[in-house]
Parts: C-alpha cells; structure tokens; sequence
C-alpha cells in the first residue's frame, strides 16, 4: 500500500549563515539615520524659471557659503520676496538630511529659510555641482559623521 502521507520537509538554516544574517541586520538596522542641519547660503532669485504650471512659486538659487560650486534651487511661496525683505546676502536654510556610515549622504530637504517654513506650491527644484574641483564632498555630509 502507497502512503499518502507527506513527510513534512525542515527548513534549518546553518549556523553560520544564522550568525551572518543577525549581523547584517544589526548592522543595517542602524545604517540611515536622519539628522536636522542649518547651512548659511547665499541666494539669487531666478525669476526666469517661474512657469505658468506653478504661478505662485518663486523659484531661488541657494549656494553653500562654504563651497559655493554646490547648489540647490528650491520654490516656494513667496521665497523670493521674503528674502529681498530681509534685506541680507545670505540666509539661513535648515534641511533634513539623511545617511548613513555606509552610503553616506543619502538625501536631503530643505524645510525652513530663515525660519520660516518653505511654502512648496509646486515649481522648479533641483540640487546640482558646478565647477572643476574633483573630489570635494557635498556640505551637507558632514552632519551625518
């Protein structure tokens, strides 16, 4: 007579590959991290980006002061025009920023120039190097050492 019967299968993992596997997931359980960073930037209204898509979005060009080869270009709500009233060269642009000792700087966001909120309503925004220096790291990494 045939059995009908199954034999239930064992799924063991050896181990070593047990040990490997806890590792890395310890190891990756902490890999990003998210971190708030303030960086004084100069700034320059770019008034021939605006577009009839975002019409209340003023598009602004923010290098950082401590290498200005690094850009991001950021809209918002009336960015522009609370700029030009603090009347400085410079503002205060706090970002969240996000990383780890692996990867490094993973990505980040503006969220507040001098302050106050970024109002987003749309409109360009972009994150750029221009310049010939090879090898010079990103601003912002350095608040995720």
């Amino acid at each position: 007579m045939i059995s009908s019967r199954i034999k239930p299968s064992r799924f063991a993992i050896p181990l070593g590959g047990a040990i490997s596997i806890v590792a890395v997931a310890l190891l990756c359980g902490g890999c990003e991290r998210h971190v708030q960073v303030t960086k004084e930037m100069t700034w320059e209204c770019l008034p021939e980006e605006r577009g009839s898509r975002y019409p209340d979005a003023e598009p602004v060009m923010f290098r950082y002061v401590e290498d200005s080869e690094y850009f991001d270009v950021a809209s918002g709500l009336g960015l522009c025009q609370q700029l030009r009233t603090a009347g400085k060269t410079t503002a205060k642009v706090a970002y969240e920023v996000w990383g780890g000792p692996l990867q490094k700087l993973h990505g980040y966001r503006i969220e507040a120039v001098n302050g106050q909120p970024l109002r987003d309503v749309g409109g360009p925004a972009r994150s750029g190097h221009h310049g010939m220096s090879k090898g010079s790291r990103h601003p912002l990494t350095s608040a995720l050492e």
